[in-house]
């Protein structure tokens, strides 16, 4: 049965996820400054559900996050640079900036292959 209300899969699929899980378990999250939702915004492993972040120099000031220009990533990022909402020159300004410290990079992280033996965390 088709819906016409999407045209894609993936329309319906960002719609269940945003529109009705998030909003039901997540409402009213802050992202903060080099936070879970930092970094490259296609990057899977982001959080994408934050409906707030601080503006930059003002203190208890928050931009409200306008629905739907969250992505939810599909890709495992190679920088924690900020990229989309992330990036330094988003106006007004970047939503949560560069992942923070040693975070990003998230594709040389992960290793799906049970044969190589776990290498040590800090």
């Amino acid at each position: 049965m088709e819906n016409p209300r999407f045209k894609t899969a993936e329309e319906y699929y960002d719609y269940m996820l945003e529109d009705k899980i998030t909003r039901m378990f997540l409402a009213e999250i802050v992202g903060m400054p080099q936070g879970p939702h930092s970094g490259d915004q296609d990057c899977l492993m982001r959080y994408y559900f934050a409906t707030f972040y601080p503006k930059k120099g003002a203190v208890e000031t928050y931009y409200q996050v306008t629905p739907g220009t969250e992505r939810i990533g599909m890709d495992l990022c190679r920088s924690g640079t900020g990229t989309g909402i992330n990036a330094a020159s988003h106006q007004p300004q970047a939503r949560y900036f560069n992942a923070a410290g040693s975070a990003g990079n998230c594709f040389k992280q992960i290793c799906p292959n049970d044969a190589v033996p776990p290498r040590k965390t800090k």
